[in-house]
């Protein structure tokens, strides 16, 4: 697809909207400018590969290995990346929510991130819960419903309120997972 620009200039954007590249293997990929919007990237590798300025608007990106992608610029409006892992990949100025980030594969997280996380999880499916889960083991969640995705550590449960906002918490993440945002 050809794109004219307002001054004057012309680029081939590669189109694939909607397309099915579920498990695809595309690391180290050049996909800038490409139009991903809708696609199935479920489980898809693209380890490496730059995105930068591409259209992921809808993308299903759950359980996409991200790491060390360039997203700069990228739309990534409405994007699923459940468990994705964004370990070291590039976000800065890319278009996103910071509700639907989040959900994002945690790597790394501190202490300190580990209990904020469990907090949140605890608003999801409430304290009684995480305090019974502490207490006996018994896990709180369907898979699928789960919001967040990190190790839980039991020994660290202190029943109590998010202390961080959303972006705050997405700050943390991103700093503790090389994220640069």
């Amino acid at each position: 697809m050809l794109i004219k620009f307002l001054d004057g200039t012309e680029k081939e954007i590669a189109n694939l909207r909607n397309a099915n590249l579920r498990y695809a293997d595309l690391s180290d990929a050049d996909l800038r400018n490409v139009n991903l919007r809708n696609a199935n990237l479920r489980y898809a590798n693209l380890r490496n590969a730059d995105l930068s300025d591409a259209d992921l608007r809808n993308a299903d990106l759950r359980n996409a290995n991200l790491r060390y992608a360039n997203l700069r610029n990228a739309d990534l409006s409405d994007a699923d990346l459940r468990n994705a892992n964004l370990r070291n990949a590039n976000l800065r100025y890319a278009k996103y929510s910071i509700l639907h980030i989040i959900r994002c594969k945690i790597i790394n997280a501190s202490d300190i991130l580990t209990l904020e996380l469990m907090r949140w999880d605890a608003v999801s499916c409430g304290a009684e819960k995480m305090q019974i889960w502490a207490d006996t083991g018994i896990y709180p969640f369907d898979k699928l419903q789960r919001d967040l995705f990190f190790t839980e550590k039991r020994n660290l449960w202190i029943p109590g309120n998010p202390n961080m906002n959303h972006r705050q918490l997405w700050e943390m993440i991103a700093n503790e997972n090389n994220i640069k945002i």
